[in-house]
């Protein structure tokens, strides 16, 4: 037989109340990482925030996901311009 104590217990452990906090804390984090990083997840991740009523993050995630390529571009071109030694 299954041991149905511990499958309750498992159960209980992954939906204890601090644990939607930290899943959404930690989604935050992904958010702005990847928003200077791979700006078209972070946008992505800005939409899904947004739509979680998370709306100053979420704003402003897509915002920086917004302009991040551009900085990108002007990094990229000033350092292929640099004298090769």
């Amino acid at each position: 037989m299954t041991d149905l104590a511990g499958i309750a217990s498992a159960y209980e452990l992954a939906h204890a109340p601090g644990r939607a906090a930290a899943a959404e804390s930690n989604i935050i984090f992904g958010a702005w990482f990847t928003a200077f990083v791979l700006p078209i997840v972070g946008f992505a991740l800005g939409v899904v925030l947004t739509v979680r009523q998370r709306e100053g993050h979420g704003i402003w995630i897509m915002v920086i996901s917004t302009v991040t390529p551009f900085l990108w571009y002007l990094v990229i071109s000033s350092l292929s311009s640099l004298p090769q030694y």
